[in-house]
Parts: structure tokens; C-alpha cells; sequence
């Protein structure tokens, strides 16, 4: 099946499989995918607007520069969606989030810098070795949300919401935060410092050298997979 350039409307998909196709170029309004399964897929430059996906299965498929407005994501892990050539190139599976409810997706090994997660809902997500330098969290819903290990300088999380946020396993300096922060039902946001004198001895992240490859021996398994809570 491919698909150049389409409008679907209130389309609704449950339970289906589908197997080596291209959807380019194309945008998706009002639809729902729940328990559907892509094999051997590729989908490039799409627009999804009040879409929800939910237990979406997918092997061998390959997502780049797909815009979200208002849609619902549960579950995604994002670098599996990408060649892991193009992921060592800087290439996205997604291009933007723009309100967005993104519950338990997993985010690794991503070059997100200056990234807008402006107004999301990331409760229960996960970023574990990416670059966030200057990444907008502003105004987000962060409750449960794991930060592990990844490059937060710059990163704005003002008027964010539930965050647990440790300085000790993440570099953040020059990060802006407008402590104290809470959202309905009390959960409070948290900063973790590190120990006076303490160093902050990150994992390898993912800053790109001036020509846009990562340097020798940064590269990383791309299979990698996380337990969800």
C-alpha cells in the first residue's frame, strides 16, 4: 500500500496489519489507529491532527519528519522508528509535538537540542542520553517523567509541572526552572543537586561535531529497549 499526498478524515483503524508500503506527504485528521500493526513501513513528511494512536505494533518501520498537532501517543519508542544511520545523522523520526499527550513514550538516543515540547503531556515518558541543550519543556506535564543521563543545558523547564529532575545524573547548567511547581492533585516538581564538590560524570551524549556525525565511537545500539513503568 502507498500513499502520496492524501487527506483522511475520521478514519478508524483497530486491529489491523499492514505490511511494506510508503505513506508520504500525507495528512490524517480526527483518526484513530489502536492495536494496529505496520511491518516493513515507511512514513515521511506526514501531518496527523487529533489523531490517537494506542498499542500501535510496528517491526522493520521507518518514520521521518511526521508533524502531531493535538494528538495522543501512548507507548511510542521513538528510536526504533528511524534507520539508525539517519538517527546518527541528526535525522527525527517526528518534526514537531504541538500540544501533544505523549504518556510512557521513550525517547533515546536522540539528538532533541532547541527541540519544542512546549504544552505537552509527558507524564510517564522517558530521555535517557539525549541532547536537550535548549530544549522547551515551558509548561509541560512532567509527572513521572524519567531524565537520565542526557545534556538539559539551556533546556527551559518554566511553568512545567511533576517533574523529578536530578542535576547529578543529567547536565544542566544554564537550565531555567521556575521552582516551586505544582500541578493539580499536589504532585510537586523536585531538583536533585549534586553533593558540594561533587562532579556531574555523565554518560556519552550525543553532541554532533561541525560536519553533523557524532565522533568516533559514540554510536550506540539502536535496539535498545527500556522498561516501561
Amino acid at each position: 500500500m502507498d500513499l502520496y499526498g492524501e487527506t483522511f478524515s475520521d478514519l478508524r483503524l483497530q486491529g489491523d496489519t499492514f505490511s511494506s508500503g510508503v505513506v508520504e506527504d500525507c495528512l490524517f485528521t480526527r483518526c484513530r489507529f489502536q492495536e494496529v500493526t505496520l511491518e516493513n513501513f515507511q512514513v515521511t513528511g506526514c501531518q496527523f491532527v487529533d489523531c490517537t494512536f494506542a498499542g500501535l505494533h510496528y517491526k522493520n518501520m521507518s518514520c521521518l519528519n511526521n508533524a502531531f498537532q493535538h494528538c495522543a501517543l501512548s507507548g511510542v519508542e521513538w528510536s526504533a522508528l528511524l534507520d539508525p544511520r539517519k538517527l546518527d545523522l541528526g535525522f527525527l523520526p517526528f518534526e514537531s509535538f504541538s500540544q501533544c499527550v505523549l504518556h510512557h513514550n521513550v525517547f533515546y538516543s536522540l539528538d532533541l537540542q532547541k527541540f519544542d515540547f512546549h504544552g505537552c503531556d509527558l507524564t510517564g515518558s522517558s530521555f535517557d542520553e539525549c541532547d536537550l541543550r535548549q530544549a522547551d519543556f515551558s509548561g509541560c506535564a512532567l509527572s513521572g517523567t524519567i531524565f537520565s543521563h542526557n545534556d538539559l543545558r539551556g533546556a527551559d523547564f518554566r511553568r512545567a509541572s511533576g517533574y523529578s529532575l536530578s542535576l547529578e545524573t543529567n547536565q544542566g547548567r544554564g537550565a531555567r526552572f521556575s521552582l516551586p511547581e505544582h500541578r493539580p492533585g499536589g504532585v510537586t516538581s523536585v531538583l536533585t543537586f549534586p553533593p558540594p564538590g561533587g562532579k556531574i560524570v555523565p554518560r556519552n551524549f550525543h553532541h554532533r561535531t561541525p560536519g553533523g556525525a557524532f565522533p568516533r565511537g559514540l554510536r550506540h545500539a539502536q535496539n535498545k529497549r527500556r522498561e516501561r513503568p
